[in-house]
């Protein structure tokens, strides 16, 4: 196996690495002495001097940045005879490797379980431009838009205090980012960063938005190898079907968002959308395709969009409280219930722009089975929409 084809994660001590790394792992070995240890602890400088380490060596050894050293060349097995002269377990050099403390390294270990990602919470709500216009002109206690935003509270203060590593949120750009002359069916941003689109009234005062490829590109060859052939966007623009939800989640987030976030695009405008049940198997495979990724421990996944509404036609204005609330209640309980209505049910239903919802369902998908509600909130008119939330725990049940 060679460094290239080798799991990610996965150091290999191979030809060019035994080279990079010979002064370094020599100087280790020698530590198998007693009175090496004692010259070592004497002058440690002087001491990786007489082995010719190179300067980044040295640094690594005198700060015992243990990621570096292997970086440098190092071998496990010689760079742990520095941990244990310094009286560091296995566990631990574990812990520093995985972004663990050694207690939680070995609890994960005890546990059976290896260092990949979690999916810890999933958020499902509306993304209507206005909540993120009314957020932006300090509207949020006035009379027609507190209701609104007192039930996104209790979520918020919940959010908080369960910041992930990284989060991915399922969403539709609305004619910003990309055009009619190209409507991928799903699609994934796979950019280090995502500018904020300008819709055609200026960019709204947020930050861009950090993407993180690593994930990106894990999930689009597990996705493409579990039958979801994704279109893929090296470069994006976001509008407010992205943005909003981050505003919704994080009100005030300075000059960067709380973690990078990947984004994942489903059609919603053009006939024929996706079904519903085709976006539940997508975002089951998604939470197939983190349950191999160890570059994050713990992931956030919102599905975004909705609820009832219809912005056009003679039906323009229809709201479906009653199909809100039981969607509100099955997403958690029975997202079987949602999968198995067809796209023109949604249309009727909820509205021609309704159909949204069905990116709730790429979020839910990605959960456990069982589901614990954190907090729902609902509220009518958001503009000429009836907004939903619901904060949903993945952690509280296998």
């Amino acid at each position: 196996m060679t460094g290239r084809s080798a799991p990610r994660g996965t150091y290999v001590f191979d030809g060019p690495a035994g080279r990079l790394g010979r002064p370094l792992n020599r100087m280790l070995q020698s530590l198998c002495t007693e009175g090496a240890r004692t010259d070592f602890r004497a002058d440690e400088a002087a001491y990786c001097l007489r082995f010719a380490l190179s300067a980044e060596q040295t640094t690594a050894v005198l700060e015992r940045d243990w990621q570096a050293m292997l970086d440098l060349g190092g071998s496990i097995f010689y760079v742990y005879k520095l941990a244990m002269m310094d009286g560091r377990s296995m566990q631990y050099l574990g812990g520093v490797f995985t972004g663990m403390t050694e207690a939680e390294f070995t609890a994960a270990m005890a546990a059976g379980d290896g260092p990949m990602s979690e999916v810890i919470w999933g958020l499902g709500t509306s993304h209507v431009p206005s909540i993120g216009a009314a957020m932006d002109r300090d509207l949020t206690a006035d009379p027609r838009w507190a209701p609104l935003f007192d039930g996104y509270a209790p979520a918020r203060a919940w959010l908080a205090q369960r910041t992930p590593d990284v989060a991915i949120l399922v969403y539709n750009d609305h004619a910003n980012g990309v055009d009619l002359d190209i409507v991928p069916t799903f699609a994934i941003g796979t950019a280090e960063r995502y500018r904020v689109a300008d819709e055609g009234y200026g960019r709204r005062a947020v930050p861009d938005v950090t993407g993180d490829p690593d994930l990106s590109f894990h999930l689009l060859e597990h996705l493409i190898d579990d039958g979801f052939d994704l279109t893929v966007f090296a470069e994006l623009d976001v509008d407010h079907g992205f943005t909003v939800p981050l505003s919704v989640w994080t009100p005030d987030p300075g000059d960067a968002w709380p973690c990078p976030v990947v984004p994942i695009m489903v059609n919603v405008i053009r006939y024929p959308q996706p079904t519903a049940a085709r976006c539940y198997a997508l975002g089951q495979a998604i939470g197939r395709a983190l349950a191999s990724y160890d570059g994050a421990r713990t992931v956030g996944i919102l599905g975004t969009g909705g609820m009832s509404h219809q912005l056009a036609g003679t039906r323009a204005g229809f709201v479906n409280p009653g199909f809100d609330h039981m969607f509100l209640e099955a997403i958690a309980d029975d997202p079987q219930r949602l999968t198995a209505l067809h796209r023109d049910e949604y249309i009727r239903l909820a509205g021609s722009e309704g159909i949204e919802l069905i990116m709730w369902l790429v979020m839910r998908g990605a959960m456990n089975e069982r589901v614990r509600t954190v907090h729902t909130a609902y509220h009518v008119p958001a503009s000429n929409t009836a907004a939903g939330l619901a904060l949903l725990d993945n952690r509280s049940t296998p």
